[in-house]
């Protein structure tokens, strides 16, 4: 009988980061199970229960939002050899900075209908071919709870994936990126104590069956029914509005999204009052962009769900989750970055080798 946890299993699996290190499955259990913190961080900022500032990106993200990342790599690590009882913490990407001039003057409502003008100003990109295909980029928090002062290193991974609507099958390519270290102390450290360096060869599969939350045809141009259609149980629980925002995730990393389906995504964001204008921000891949995030606890801890959206067109550009109050049994300081996505390309194609 299939669980939940196979169902996320057969959309993840091939983002377990131990990847990063091998393709051999033997090889790759053990480094997953040697996944554990990074080095001892003394100083770790003090939980405090309110919310932060604008310009400090909040987390997001725990096991329910982990589920909704596309692409992730994840934080890998290897014990020190005296071993430690002292606090470790894994390393997470910087906290993105904000512009938030404008944020205390504009809604979030305003500016999401106002990105809906954009979107809907957008030429509508060819929509047909036997192929879907997203490319994604991003990095996820892998992290086990540990006592051990440990090094690690952030693996951040490009993802192509090419998928038949009719049948499911298709092709996923994923690319390590450069390895990040917290410091050039800790590079110096992985290296000096013989730590395997991640492999930068990319691996490229061929799938019967790749499961897709949305399929070309499904998404309406109906504000209302695409809100209700986004509300629905993509494999995660309905919570609150929260599922809204993971599901317009899901949208733009399963289709390449017409303009008229964004703006209809757009204007059902803009209902939702307890979102947040952030103000501008440049993105992981160096594009401009405007912020809107989410308080949420429903996945079991404090976090900010945070949306980044292209100004001119109104396309989603990020996705990042941050944790804002209290880690819980991850080992991470608060705030941190638990996972971030960037929606970089979409289109059709003929084949499984073409890109749009």
């Amino acid at each position: 009988m299939r669980t939940d946890r196979d169902a996320v299993h057969d959309l993840l699996g091939d983002l377990d980061p131990a990847t990063a290190f091998s393709s051999d499955p033997q090889r790759r259990a053990a480094t997953y199970a040697a996944i554990v913190a990074d080095e001892h961080v003394p100083d770790a900022p003090a939980r405090r229960n309110r919310r932060l500032t604008r310009r400090t990106v909040l987390v997001a993200g725990a096991a329910a939002s982990a589920a909704t990342a596309a692409v992730v790599a994840g934080v890998l690590g290897w014990p020190d050899s005296g071993g430690s009882a002292s606090p470790a913490y894994a390393a997470t990407p910087p906290l993105l900075e904000f512009d938030d001039t404008e944020a205390g003057s504009r809604s979030a409502r305003e500016v999401l209908l106002e990105l809906s003008r954009a979107a809907e100003q957008r030429s509508t990109p060819a929509s047909s071919g036997r192929y879907v295909y997203v490319k994604t980029q991003g990095w996820y928090l892998t992290t086990a709870v540990g006592g051990e002062t440990v090094t690690s290193v952030i693996v951040p991974s490009t993802r192509e994936k090419w998928v038949s609507p009719e049948t499911g099958q298709g092709r996923i390519r994923t690319e390590p990126q450069p390895p990040q270290w917290r410091s050039a102390e800790a590079e110096a450290e992985w290296r000096d104590s013989g730590h395997p360096m991640p492999d930068r060869e990319p691996t490229d599969e061929r799938r019967q069956e790749i499961p897709l939350y949305w399929t070309p045809g499904e998404p309406s141009t109906d504000p209302t029914v695409l809100t209700r259609q986004l509300r629905k149980e993509h494999n995660f629980p309905d919570r609150g509005q929260v599922a809204v925002v993971e599901g317009v995730t899901h949208l733009y990393r399963d289709l390449p999204v017409r303009p008229e389906v964004g703006a209809a995504a757009l204007r059902g964001l803009a209902e939702i009052d307890e979102l947040t204008y952030e103000g501008t921000v440049t993105d992981r891949h160096g594009r401009p962009g405007v912020a809107v995030s989410l308080e949420t606890d429903s996945s079991g801890l404090p976090m900010q769900e945070i949306l980044i959206f292209a100004p001119e067109s109104g396309r989603l550009l990020a996705h990042e989750a941050v944790l804002t109050e209290d880690a819980g049994e991850l080992n991470v300081p608060v705030p941190s970055v638990i996972s971030y996505t960037l929606y970089l390309d979409a289109g059709f194609t003929d084949s499984l080798q073409q890109r749009p």
